[in-house]
C-alpha cells in the first residue's frame, strides 16, 4: 500500500508489479531479523537499493539465452512485458 500510494492514483498492471516488488523487499527486512526491529531501522533509500538489487537478481535473457531454451515469439513478448514492469 506504501508505494501504491506514491503512484498519484494512477494504477496499472506495470504499477501493481512494481508494488508487489517493493513489497517483497519490505518483507525482506522482516525475514532477515525475524521481526519488525529492522523496518523500523530502514529509511526509503535503504529500500530503493534493496528495491534494485531485486530487480537485478530478477533480470534474466528474455529470449532463452544461457538461462534456458530458446522460447516461441508469444512467450517472448509475455517475458518482455513482465520484465519492462521493473524498469
Amino acid at each position: 500500500m506504501g508505494y501504491l500510494s506514491t503512484q498519484g492514483g494512477s494504477i496499472s498492471p506495470a504499477t501493481l508489479k512494481r508494488a508487489l516488488a517493493y513489497g517483497t523487499v519490505v518483507a525482506s527486512y522482516t525475514i532477515a531479523d525475524f521481526s519488525l526491529d529492522a523496518i523500523k531501522r530502514t529509511d526509503r533509500d535503504q529500500i530503493d537499493d534493496r528495491w534494485h538489487e531485486y530487480k537485478t537478481a530478477m533480470s534474466f535473457d528474455p529470449a532463452g539465452g544461457k538461462f534456458g531454451s530458446p522460447r516461441s515469439h508469444g512467450e517472448h513478448r509475455e517475458i518482455q512485458e513482465s520484465v519492462s514492469a521493473f524498469a
